[in-house]
């Protein structure tokens, strides 16, 4: 599953980067707005925004990815206590909200949420599937592990 992650404090952005991959994610991470929305031409199946940052908000950006991408899964991070800006990020289409300070597990129990909900399974042809969260190919009733290399060269070649 591929994320595209918008945080503009450094740390933190590395911080969640390196948790997501080492659970298996594919992240691309931003710190700030305008970076992101310039890489909005590749495919994610989730975007993690935190609505606070420089060159384009976080509200901002919600508003071009549902543009684009009407279907994809948002979900947005942020100090801010200010229930308007809340409200008003659940109205233009987000899909959750994480208060900060938190969890880099909290995300992770967020993302399993979503991916329930995301059809991750490709058919490849009439009698074969590979299953992106399982990092598998299903072949009639055989089931074949892919590696992480494998497994990210196939997808790769999906998008």
């Amino acid at each position: 599953m591929k994320i595209m992650l918008i945080e503009d404090d450094y740390v933190l952005n590395k911080v969640i980067t390196l948790y997501l991959s080492k659970k298996g994610y594919r992240v691309d991470s931003f710190l700030n707005g305008l970076d992101a929305y310039d890489n909005l031409h590749n495919t994610y199946d989730i975007f993690i925004v935190d609505i606070d940052v420089p060159e384009m908000n976080g509200i901002e950006l919600l508003q071009k990815i549902k543009e684009k991408f009407s279907n994809t899964y948002v979900l947005m991070i942020s100090a801010t206590i200010d229930i308007e800006i809340i409200e008003k990020a659940y109205n233009l289409g987000c899909n959750d909200y994480i208060k900060k300070p938190f969890s880099t597990k909290e995300i992770e129990l967020k993302l399993n949420l979503l991916k329930e909900k995301i059809n991750t399974k490709y058919q490849l042809t009439k009698n074969s599937f590979y299953d992106l969260n399982k990092s598998q190919i299903i072949l009639e009733n055989e089931t074949i592990k892919l590696t992480k290399k494998e497994s990210d060269l196939l997808y790769l070649l999906l998008q």
